[in-house]
């Protein structure tokens, strides 16, 4: 009778996960919450933080990865932001880089993620950080670095733009987006780059680059520069005026770019604020063509592709105008997102995500399994256990079995199981008393 039951628990137990297309962060300046959108509804993601800096999302939709500060430690040292990742899955979050804050003699140091993304074989993340190191109270030094490192255990693969001293980025623009092209060692953020001028120092402007991995050395190296940014001068006024790139999107295909170009009137004061716009090309730089420009006194927050690629979801924040001028940072709390068509570039706010930054798609649709009819067997062995199987889970597709022990109200996580092991049989051990079981998207 037991067993009876038991088989039959496992018939009727399996269920399907509701997950939301649409992801984006919403709060105060210094706190964001993470949501996704589920039947017009704005749905918080518990992954146990309180702040989700600069997301990033896989192309299936699985994988988050976000940076979020750690606790003031109350002893004058700055905290450092980790790098997380969240799977949506098995909704467990995990710290991939610990990222030191302290002293280093009479130095303190510490570190900010700037933005990231898991790369669609789940084998990377890339990420951007900023690296702070000053003497007491003296003015410090400045460095940004690119990352990679591996998605299972936050080891550092590859440092491709270290060693190249300090770095001053006055636009807050560089590595402020990664996006990983379809075949996965390929990936695409904006990076200072010499433009070729001299005023009187050599000008360096944020620019989308992409960056390589070796299929020999498997280091990650810079292959192309895939934008041209501006720089010009007033020589009655010295006004110098730029136009940067950043928040580069690669477009489900693989053969689309999209970034924001952002003109900035007065690069030498911050009197005038600056003025988004989003910017179309192939995904090797060439064709470029202006989409859309929004108000001048708002910064970009976030840009992704739908995923036919047939329009673009942005988000722009207010600018900070500290009194003596406009500076390169956003007021989180006052964002509006927008859709962008690819095709024309007209432009429609999406009111009911006001307040909104870093939208967030999945670029690769991802057919939902019919757990309900999904052919199953369930079989004892001799030692009394038994064996689950079940066809046609895609091997890659990961499910979660899940118990419950003497009744249907609550269910546990029991394991994570792939469509390859249920097809060959996965051993459940059935307990002492009666228990249900069921697998979950």
């Amino acid at each position: 009778m037991r067993v009876l039951l038991f088989a039959i628990c496992v018939l009727l137990g399996f269920s399907t996960g509701v997950r939301g297309q649409l992801l984006f962060t919403s709060g105060t300046d210094t706190n964001q919450a993470l949501f996704e959108r589920i039947n017009g509804a704005s749905v918080p993601i518990n992954t146990g933080l309180g702040t989700h800096n600069l997301p990033g999302l896989s192309r299936d939709g699985q994988f988050v990865t976000f940076s979020a500060p750690d606790p003031p430690q109350g002893n004058g040292i700055n905290p450092s932001s980790d790098l997380y990742l969240y799977d949506r899955a098995t909704r467990q979050t995990s710290r991939i880089v610990d990222n030191f804050s302290g002293f280093d003699g009479g130095f303190q140091t510490w570190n900010d993620v700037l933005s990231s993304q898991i790369s669609p074989d789940g084998q990377f993340i890339a990420y951007g950080v900023s690296i702070f190191r000053g003497l007491g109270g003296t003015a410090g030094s400045n460095t940004n670095e690119l990352n990679i490192v591996s998605a299972a255990n936050g080891v550092i693969i590859s440092n491709p733009t270290g060693a190249r001293g300090a770095t001053s980025d006055a636009f807050a623009a560089e590595f402020r987006g990664v996006s990983f092209f379809p075949n996965s060692q390929s990936f695409v953020t904006p990076l200072y780059r010499f433009i070729g001028i001299s005023d009187p120092l050599p000008i360096e402007l944020p620019t989308i680059v992409r960056f390589d991995r070796d299929p020999g050395s498997g280091e990650w190296v810079l292959a192309a520069e895939l934008s041209s940014p501006q720089w010009s001068r007033n020589p009655s006024t010295f006004i110098g005026t730029a136009s940067i790139h950043t928040y580069p999107s690669i477009s489900p295909s693989g053969a689309g770019l999209a970034y924001f170009s952002v003109l900035v009137p007065d690069a030498s004061t911050g009197t005038q604020p600056w003025v988004s716009r989003v910017v179309v090309a192939n995904s090797d730089g060439s064709g470029a063509t202006l989409l859309t420009s929004f108000e001048p006194g708002f910064v970009p927050t976030g840009l992704t592709w739908t995923a036919d690629g047939t329009a673009l979801v942005v988000s722009v924040s207010q600018q900070v105008n500290a009194g003596t001028g406009f500076i390169p940072a956003s007021l989180r709390s006052q964002s509006s997102v927008f859709s962008v068509s690819t095709a024309d570039g007209s432009t429609s706010q999406i009111s009911e995500l006001g307040n909104s930054v870093a939208p967030m798609l999945p670029l690769v649709v991802v057919q939902g399994l019919d757990l309900a009819n999904l052919p199953v067997s369930l079989t004892r062995s001799s030692s009394g256990d038994f064996t689950l199987r079940a066809s046609g889970v895609p091997d890659s597709t990961t499910l979660m079995l899940q118990r419950s022990e003497g009744d249907l109200s609550s269910f546990g996580d029991l394991q994570q199981v792939s469509g390859s092991e249920l097809e060959e049989g996965v051993s459940i051990s059935a307990g002492e008393g009666p228990s249900f079981f069921r697998l979950k998207e």
